[in-house]
């Protein structure tokens, strides 16, 4: 979601249109919907609630921040009640790696892994996966996942959320590897 008056050099690029023209997230849910999607993606890929209060120190508190999360969700299922389309469409809560919100594109190398635990990514997760399911999200989207050591991180936060499904996808260099340079056949669970 990146229209043309989007931020884009700002550290929660086109997240922090929940804030500043949440009509045009609306207007732009509609426009998948109305091309057919089956399945929309909350604006909430590049921000958690450290990237919020980071990005906005004046205004932003970590429940604020929480908030704008969840408006992601409720912003989602408003486009899909406006769009009249008479079937269902699922509002997956967008979750990006901790990479993107570094905003030094490092969701495409994975750098970043070798110096965090698992646990570490974990807890940086958290908060967000809370808010969009406490918000209601279908289900979670977890794209461009650079290293298998974050997906096992994911994998063991969404056990404490039994019965919200996921999906997770990951970014490579060669269609081979992760960014990271492993394989993606080896296990993550």
């Amino acid at each position: 979601m990146v229209p043309s008056r989007s931020p884009q050099g700002h550290r929660l690029w086109s997240c922090r249109l929940l804030l500043d023209d949440p009509e045009l997230v609306v207007a732009i849910h509609r426009d998948f919907i109305d091309a057919g999607a089956e399945v929309i993606e909350t604006n909430t890929y590049q921000a958690n609630v450290d990237s919020f209060v980071e990005a906005l120190p004046d205004s932003m508190t970590p429940s604020l921040a929480a908030e704008a999360l969840s408006s992601g969700v409720r912003l989602a299922r408003r486009a899909v009640e406006e769009s009249g389309c008479g079937r269902r469409v699922l509002v997956a809560g967008s979750c990006g790696p901790y990479g993107a919100a570094q905003c030094d594109l490092s969701e495409f190398t994975g750098d970043y892994c070798a110096s965090m635990t698992e646990e570490d990514l974990a807890r940086w997760h958290r908060p967000r996966v809370e808010a969009l399911a406490a918000a209601g999200a279908d289900l979670l989207a977890f794209d461009t996942l650079p290293s298998l050591r974050e997906a096992r991180a994911v994998i063991q936060l969404l056990r404490e959320f039994p019965g919200l499904p996921a999906w997770l996808s990951f970014a490579s260099r060669d269609g081979m590897k992760t960014c990271a340079g492993e394989p993606p056949r080896q296990p993550v669970n």
